[in-house]
């Protein structure tokens, strides 16, 4: 059995060397686990973390909006960005989602669009108080999910950079071979950050 890598750090911003770390890093092990963190001592070069900070956001979730048609988990999403709904799937056939709140507030506007959640996030310290405490329990129906119903700063900020979707064993080796033979560009990381 091959070892699990784990890369933890702020990558802000990603450089060409984080790149070269996972590059060699996935040759090394079955699995690699990026873990993204928020460096205290750090002024945030990127928007999200920033916008999150002046929001009051107890944590800001990365939206990705797919193109392919398929029914995924829903993340709705107002004017502001501010997550005011969370469908996340229960099953698949027939499909029924658990939603969170179970119905809109009345007094809210409608959700301006939905996205799928791609793996990134900024969380504030104080997101450790809502941890349930018992495990086990999933990040999405045990953690955000509830932090949303119950009307949380939740927001999110719409992902531009590389983002591909792996249900299965198949798509993860694919994947993993087009790593290996044409690593992605990452175009997104030379684009002009906005205040």
């Amino acid at each position: 059995m091959q070892p699990v890598a784990l890369y933890v750090g702020s990558f802000d911003p990603v450089t060409n060397g984080h790149i070269d770390v996972v590059r060699h890093a996935a040759k090394l092990a079955s699995r690699l686990v990026i873990a993204i963190g928020v460096h205290p001592g750090k002024t945030p070069l990127f928007s999200a973390e920033r916008r999150s900070v002046q929001r009051g956001a107890i944590a800001t979730i990365a939206l990705f909006k797919p193109t392919d048609g398929r029914e995924y988990e829903h993340l709705e999403v107002d004017a502001k960005g501010r997550i005011q709904r969370m469908r996340l799937i229960k099953t698949r056939n027939p499909l029924a989602y658990n939603d969170y709140p179970a119905a809109p507030a009345p007094d809210e506007p409608p959700p301006v669009d939905w996205y799928m959640y791609p793996g990134i996030m900024v969380m504030e310290p104080a997101i450790f108080d809502l941890i349930p405490k018992t495990p086990p329990w999933a990040l999405f129906a045990g953690l955000y999910g509830p932090m949303v119903a119950n009307r949380l700063p939740v927001f999110g900020y719409v992902h531009r950079g590389f983002f591909r979707t792996v249900d299965d064993l198949k798509a993860y080796q694919s994947l993993h071979h087009e790593f290996a033979s044409s690593p992605p560009q990452f175009l997104h990381l030379h684009l002009p950050l906005s205040p």
